[in-house]
């Protein structure tokens, strides 16, 4: 059973992402969560070094946290982060269309 924080950010990565019909609505809708309801600045640990998240930014299509240490900035692209990969389903619980009833792909 995943901890319980991991579930609340499933949780919100699902209501971010639940009415998306692509990946790029599901970039936007997730990086709209993010925008909503994640507080700038904050510090955190990047590679053993601790920086501070001054800026989260949809840059083409990625999410990046802008970081800062000192006089330096780095954007760190957030999908190089180890995330599991999440397998949608259809909502009507069918099979996926281009599959039969036996699940194989047509």
């Amino acid at each position: 059973m995943p901890p319980k924080r991991n579930a609340a950010l499933e949780a919100m990565i699902e209501e971010a992402t639940v009415d998306a019909y692509n990946d790029d609505e599901q970039l936007t809708g997730l990086f709209t969560m993010i925008e909503e309801h994640l507080f700038v600045p904050f510090a955190t640990t990047v590679l053993g070094v601790e920086v501070t998240v001054t800026k989260v930014d949809l840059i083409g299509d990625s999410i990046v946290a802008i970081c800062a240490r000192d006089r330096d900035r780095q954007r760190i692209d957030l999908s190089t982060c180890r995330c599991r990969p999440r397998h949608r389903t259809a909502r009507t619980g069918s099979p996926p269309t281009g599959t039969g009833q036996d699940g194989r792909r047509r």
